[in-house]
């Protein structure tokens, strides 16, 4: 929740503030959402060492980093913060298949039915130490018409739908609402970063065709997977990003700052793409640290073969990869190393693309600071944004579908809760 510091308009546009929690960094964008779009009206990232493979180490520190990063937010976008939507990610995350099943009072399918249906679907047996923290759609069914991706508006007896439950560590996301809860906020929600991202930088064609969502972060390489429109498996691979700047700062003798830098400025997916004998250089306090290109090309590249080996054996341990149409999105920071398209279309044989973000804008007061908010690294903030902007259009509909009272049904109503 976000309250505005303006003046209010006649239809004041929600606000929303998204938390990603990473390994490196922690990131956080307060923005307008509407029906059609989402406007960013602030942004701040800080530096953090207090997580691990999408697990908290250090609360203290990792509470200062979002403390100054929804500061800044506030100072930008001219609002007062109470609750955000914050990024879960981690080996702790888990998904199964459920059902769930109401009947339909009103003879058409409202929103409120279409809550219901999916909150039966979440009383799921989950394991001991998990929480449920999604109930995704996958299909529904309306007296025994298959294949309904959105029932809202037809008619029947009975709705069904079958949803994929997500499930994150309790220790976990209590752990992470003690860290957001000791700055003096509140969590709304929490969205696994592989489905936050999906949500910021896939196509409906590319889900309905089949496609793997590989997000690289730092510390874990979220996956999520698109078959016929749905998401049908969610993986968090506790391998990523760090891995590859670890290797880079071991075999070249430098700081992790400095490799990363390297990685970052002059690294490639293929050594034998970069030409023989070039050097890449970055200035030092002193002077130049200089290094050769396909040497760290080398090391990059044998690091994102180990990513891509890992991918492969989720994908055919559930036989994913022959049903991937659309093929491979990589997003995150770790999608701007040079060349990953192809390396990775060399590797899986299927088509391979880098996923920006899409369908966001900023405000005029930030666009002077000529921010890219289309960076593949604003992923699963942006995401984040996402996910409230359709709690919020959801809640728009199914408020409009409530017949308005009057004063004397109002009444009436309230002297039954009195006596």
């Amino acid at each position: 929740m976000v309250i505005n510091n303006h003046m209010a308009e006649e239809r004041e546009p929600g606000l929303v503030v998204g938390l990603d929690i990473g390994t490196s960094k922690i990131l956080a964008v307060v923005a307008e959402v509407h029906d059609d779009k989402v406007i960013v009206r602030g942004l701040n990232s800080q530096k953090t060492y207090g997580v691990s493979g999408g697990t908290i180490s250090d609360i203290e520190q990792v509470s200062v980093a979002i403390k100054n990063a929804i500061k800044s937010l506030e100072k930008q976008g001219q609002c007062e913060v109470f609750s955000l939507s914050a990024s879960v990610t981690g080996e702790h995350i888990g998904c199964d298949e459920s059902a769930g099943m109401v009947p339909i009072n009103r003879k058409e399918v409202t929103y409120k039915d279409k809550e219901e249906v999916l909150k039966n679907a979440r009383d799921l047996a989950i394991p001991q130490g998990s929480e449920v923290i999604h109930v995704i759609p996958q299909e529904y069914e309306i007296d025994k018409q298959k294949g309904i991706t959105n029932p809202i508006g037809m008619t029947g007896i009975r709705l069904d739908v079958k949803a994929l439950v997500i499930t994150a560590s309790s220790n976990v996301l209590n752990n992470t609402r003690k860290c957001i809860q000791k700055c003096d906020f509140n969590v709304d929600n929490f969205v696994f970063q592989g489905v936050a991202s999906s949500m910021a930088v896939l196509t409906e064609d590319e889900k309905r065709l089949g496609v793997c969502l590989v997000d690289i972060g730092s510390g874990t390489v979220d996956l999520a997977i698109y078959i016929n429109g749905a998401l049908k498996d969610v993986f968090s691979i506790p391998f990523a990003g760090d891995r590859v700047t670890m290797d880079i700062a071991a075999i070249m003798h430098m700081s992790t700052d400095v490799a990363e830098n390297f990685k970052v400025k002059f690294g490639s997916c293929r050594a034998d793409m970069i030409p023989h004998g070039e050097i890449a250089e970055l200035p030092m306090h002193h002077g130049v640290k200089q290094i050769s290109r396909v040497e760290l090309s080398s090391i990059i590249e044998a690091r994102y073969e180990d990513f891509f080996g890992l991918i492969r054996q989720e994908l055919k341990r559930n036989y994913y990869d022959h049903m991937l149409g659309a093929g491979f999105v990589f997003t995150g920071g770790g999608a701007l190393v040079e060349h990953i398209e192809d390396a990775a279309e060399d590797y899986f044989d299927l088509p391979v693309r880098v996923g920006f973000v899409k369908n966001v804008e900023v405000c005029k007061e930030l666009s002077d600071q000529y921010i890219d908010i289309r960076d593949p690294r604003y992923a699963t903030v942006i995401g984040l944004l996402k996910t409230q902007q359709e709690h919020f259009l959801h809640n728009q509909r199914r408020d409009g579908e409530e017949p308005k009272e009057s004063i004397f049904q109002k009444f009436k109503r309230g002297l039954k809760q009195y006596f």
